[in-house]
């Protein structure tokens, strides 16, 4: 099993998470508050 770690970057509330979860086609993402 391969695993993967993305980062995309931007303003907070732009759809980043939905965006990830959209192109993998399951909800994956872990959101942090810190960088």
């Amino acid at each position: 099993m391969k695993s993967s770690f993305i980062s995309i970057m931007g303003r907070p509330s732009a759809g980043k998470s939905t965006l990830l979860n959209k192109i993998c086609g399951e909800k994956i993402s872990i959101i942090a508050p810190t960088p």
